[in-house]
């Protein structure tokens, strides 16, 4: 309830939304995580970090398809960016 407040709060602030997510996930909540995210990436669409990480909350429910579509969108945005290379290395090393 508390990071839904805090979210509701932070308005256009992507960075909250992120935030919030990556709590989520360190407490096994990859749906919410992925809720967050998602939100973070309507608000910054362009944003390597917001993709990447809404990525990684779908590999955490399992949908490695979804996952790897979003590691390769934010690797076209930003080609070397590192944690979606590093995310998608490890989603195709079965992790």
């Amino acid at each position: 309830q508390q990071a839904n407040a805090a979210a509701q709060r932070a308005g256009k602030d992507e960075r909250v939304y992120l935030t919030v997510g990556r709590a989520m996930l360190l407490v096994n909540r990859p749906a919410d995580a992925a809720r967050f995210f998602a939100a973070g990436v309507k608000i910054a669409p362009d944003d390597p970090e917001a993709i990447t990480r809404l990525g990684i909350a779908k590999a955490a429910q399992g949908d490695r398809a979804g996952a790897e579509r979003l590691f390769r969108e934010a690797l076209g945005i930003t080609a070397d960016y590192g944690p979606a290379l590093q995310a998608l290395a490890q989603l195709r090393a079965g992790r």
